[in-house]
Parts: structure tokens; sequence; C-alpha cells
């Protein structure tokens, strides 16, 4: 199957976000979680590999290349704490 063509002069550069880093390279590294027996739709336990990557410099993984769930929440809006 051709894949698509891309104009990557459409896309943007993307850099690591650690406050003084920047660099512009990243690696595929593995997070691993682990799933119990009781949520495992096999009833068995087990850990689940996940690739995401990595800055090539300090390590850190930008909050965009984490899944969804392991994000950090948005802070409340002030409004909706003072009543």
């Amino acid at each position: 199957m051709e894949q698509p063509k891309v104009d990557l002069s459409l896309a943007t550069d993307v850099f690591c976000e650690k406050e003084g880093c920047g660099n512009a390279t990243f690696e595929e590294v593995m997070l691993v979680k682990y799933l119990s027996d009781v949520a495992s739709p096999t009833g068995k336990g087990g850990y689940v590999p996940m690739r995401v990557l990595s800055c090539a410099a300090c390590g850190h993984v930008n909050t965009g290349f984490l899944p969804p769930s392991m994000r950090p929440k948005p802070a409340a809006p002030v409004s909706t704490l003072i009543k």
C-alpha cells in the first residue's frame, strides 16, 4: 500500500518542553503499566508496555507524547472553586 505524500514544509518542529532543554531529537522508550486481574479482560493481570518518545538529551517525555490517561489533569478554574 502506498503511503500518502506529505509536505513536511507545512509541519511544525517539536522540541523538548522541559525548561532549559529545548532539544529537537527524541528516541523511542517504553512506559510500562500494570493491569490487575480484576481490570484485565482475560482475568489474568500483567504488564502492558507502551511506546513513547523521550528527549534524546534529557530523557523528558513531553505531555503530548503520553497516553491521555497519564497526562496531568488541568487545574479547575478559580471561579468554580469560590462559592
